[in-house]
């Protein structure tokens, strides 16, 4: 439930670490949580060499996809982060949070294809990186995450909060 980027004699390595319900707004949705660990590749290459400092990572482009039983890929919407740019420091892991907008239409659909079983996901992660020592030399990067959610996760999460099932959202 991780991938690493290499970047320069670096690894920037991003792991799923949770997920939940967001609340209180007229739109819910999700809260995707990940963390990010920026740091040398291995400690027995480069010995010599220590990455940059910081490493700024901005122009965050987050796709989520729910991953049916057949690996089939539907299509849920674009994450969005918290913060814009995000500052790594070097040997420090990171959490970085995104929401994504659904409706409550769309919860219970989500609800409805997991089929009692986990809740897969796939999300695609395109960001421009910036190290501390190349001034204003941006990469870009693509790569993908694959991560589960247990059903035992997602009903603690979710099914005891989702009090709206099959009840209209507003009521005159």
């Amino acid at each position: 439930m991780s991938t690493d980027i290499e970047i320069a004699d670096a690894s920037l390595n991003i792991a799923f670490i949770s997920l939940n319900r967001r609340r209180g707004a007229i739109r819910t949705g999700l809260n995707f949580g990940f963390e990010f660990y920026y740091g040398a590749l291995s400690p027995t290459l480069h010995t010599s060499e220590t990455p940059p400092k910081t490493l700024t990572l901005s122009n965050f482009e987050v796709k989520s996809y729910y991953m049916g039983n057949d690996n089939r890929e539907l299509y849920l919407g674009m994450l969005i982060p918290e913060k814009t740019t995000v500052r790594l420091k070097a040997n420090i892991k990171t959490k970085v949070f995104f929401k994504l907008d659904l409706t409550f239409s769309e919860l219970r659909q989500l609800e409805e294809l997991k089929e009692s079983t986990d809740v897969q996901f796939l999300t695609t992660l395109n960001f421009s990186t910036c190290p501390e020592t190349q001034g204003q030399n941006k990469t870009t990067h693509n790569t993908q995450l694959r991560f589960k959610v247990s059903k035992s996760d997602w009903s603690e999460a979710f099914l005891s909060r989702m009090r709206y099932f099959g009840r209209p959202t507003f009521s005159f």
